[in-house]
């Protein structure tokens, strides 16, 4: 795999800056169709990426078959290079069709709320905005796992954007 040197920028400079490339990256089949089926079927949806196609954040997309079956979706703090906030979120296989992409719609929008926060630089950071703008998930036993009014809201939105498309 061939690595990109990228210029070293403040995430203040990268703000400002306009980077010319896919900020949210599907990067298997499964999290692509769902990508381009929220692409086409909610605006709200497109809205939540085009706030990250602005910002200094590129958010992976992948599924992942070891998660939990009672968590459906979980957003990640990668690193910060380059004036560029790395983010993962990841979608359980077990999910699909218009439930998949209400659930990405839900972790891009903790994504807008990370991109919105440009003090959140690492993990440790991420949890403490959460902290501040959340709550702690239900279930959560070791205090790492948070939730967003704001997401759960964009979830269902997008969730009857996509219902309603289907009728």
């Amino acid at each position: 795999m061939a690595g990109v040197m990228l210029p070293m920028l403040s995430i203040g400079e990268a703000q400002e800056r306009k980077f010319n490339f896919p900020h949210v990256r599907p990067l298997d089949a499964s999290t692509r169709t769902a990508f381009f089926s929220g692409m086409k079927g909610s605006p709200l949806f497109r809205e939540l990426v085009a706030q990250l196609e602005g910002s200094d954040l590129i958010v992976h997309v992948e599924s992942d078959c070891t998660m939990r079956d009672r968590v459906q979706g979980k957003l990640l703090f990668v690193t910060a290079a380059g004036g560029v906030r790395y983010l993962r979120v990841r979608i359980g296989c077990a999910v699909s069709g218009i439930r998949q992409v209400a659930i990405l719609g839900h972790e891009l929008r903790h994504a807008v709320e990370v991109a919105d926060a440009p003090w959140v630089v690492d993990e440790s950071t991420m949890a403490e905005e959460y902290r501040r703008i959340g709550f702690q998930s239900r279930g959560d036993t070791d205090g790492s796992s948070f939730e967003s009014r704001a997401a759960i809201d964009a979830g269902e939105r997008i969730l009857r954007d996509l219902t309603i498309g289907t009728q």
